[in-house]
């Protein structure tokens, strides 16, 4: 199984995002401009992002506002977010920005995005989609929408369950410390008394590096930051994303570990902490944050496959096999869960289950199998000898 969560993809939703939005034209949408329909956009939302319409996209956004939201959580003079609203419109180039974001996306040929539902939180309500990356796992994000008073709607924000905070409150926060780290912002943002010049010039030279698309330097320059910063939550997270991204599976696991020993129980951290908990096989802390998502997003075919995934990865192949049967009962469409599901029976001897699960991939799915796709995995020769298999592919 591969990597479950996602944290090498959230970085680029980071950085990528955050300064995405440059046009102001609204998509016209078949909704009242004063109450948009929230799953009508959501869903063209998801639609846009999967047929990568770039412009499309950058349409929806609107710069002004997601300026004046990121300015107004960092600086607390007129001055101040004047100077920053003017930098963001001048540095913003959505075509540019656009292209980076589904290329970072198109890295993993299964990408996807696919609008769930509509959320409340507070007073607001907000369309929520998944972001699914394949192997290298998933992401869920909640963007705000205001109407355009022309039919049509605008992204505002957007909220991603890994941060657990508005993108202009803490992603926003967190661009404009490494963009121009003044030492007061730094000290206001991360709560530390003091900061001095070198650390300032290396969060500079950071910011350069990840610009650059060099990972594994900015990562390098992180770990030689001062503890005080290095060791908070949203540092610590940067740096496992930087891990990840730059391919040094032993650095991700020992950022996540650090994570988990210094912020373990902030809620904030539990989603970033999957991976951690799926590496050390902890199945309780496991169970505890897929129900910390639900809580959140409520039960979809990601997490009851994410349960799949641990019991089958634990040997508990019954209550694999229950739990990916409520995946696919939730979510028809997703093909993973059948292979868990295949997986589970193989595992439990239970080959003609196996193989009425493998013919619906062939069928609905359109998977082909051989007998040497099987032959190249050990755990299933039985399967392979059995007369169940030998009747099913009869090559």
């Amino acid at each position: 199984m591969g990597r479950t969560v996602f944290s090498h993809r959230i970085v680029h939703l980071y950085w990528c995002m955050v300064a995405l939005a440059a046009a102001t034209t609204a998509m016209a949408l078949p909704a009242d401009s004063k109450a948009p329909d929230l799953a009508a956009v959501g869903a063209q939302i998801a639609t846009i992002i999967n047929e990568r319409q770039a412009d499309a996209l950058a349409s929806m956004l609107d710069m002004n506002e997601l300026g004046a939201r990121v300015a107004g959580n960092v600086f607390e003079s007129e001055r101040g977010r004047s100077d920053f609203m003017r930098g963001f419109m001048k540095t913003a180039q959505a075509k540019t920005l656009v292209g980076d974001f589904f290329g970072e996306m198109d890295r993993s040929q299964e990408s996807s995005a696919k609008f769930m539902r509509v959320v409340t939180r507070g007073d607001e309500t907000r369309p929520l989609l998944r972001f699914d990356y394949g192997d290298d796992g998933f992401e869920y994000i909640e963007f705000v929408i205001r109407p355009d008073g022309k039919g049509g709607a605008k992204i505002i924000d957007w909220a991603p369950l890994s941060g657990g905070e508005l993108y202009s409150e803490v992603i926003g926060r967190m661009a404009r410390i490494l963009s121009d780290p003044a030492p007061g912002l730094i000290q206001t943002l991360l709560g530390i008394p003091k900061i001095d010049e070198a650390t300032a010039k290396r969060m500079k030279a950071i910011a350069e590096l990840r610009r650059k698309g060099d990972p594994r330097g900015a990562y390098e320059q992180m770990e030689k930051l001062p503890a005080v910063i290095a060791d908070s939550r949203v540092m610590l997270s940067q740096r496992a994303s930087l891990a990840s991204e730059a391919g040094d599976d032993d650095a991700y696991r020992k950022v996540l570990a650090r994570l988990e020993q210094l912020h373990g129980k902030d809620p904030a951290a539990a989603f970033m902490l999957l991976d951690h908990y799926y590496y050390t096989q902890d199945l309780d802390k496991v169970l505890q944050g897929i129900t910390a998502i639900e809580s959140r997003v409520g039960v979809d075919g990601m997490t009851q496959m994410l349960r799949a995934n641990i019991y089958m990865m634990l040997g508990k192949h019954t209550e694999a096999v229950t739990y990916a049967r409520k995946a696919i009962e939730v979510e028809p469409d997703m093909n993973k869960a059948y292979f868990t599901l295949a997986q589970s029976h193989v595992a439990l001897g239970q080959f003609a289950e196996a193989v009425k699960v493998y013919t619906t991939l062939q069928k609905d799915f359109g998977y082909q199998f051989t007998k040497e796709n099987f032959a190249q995995d050990a755990t299933f020769t039985k399967f392979i000898d059995s007369p169940q298999f030998k009747k099913w592919l009869h090559e």
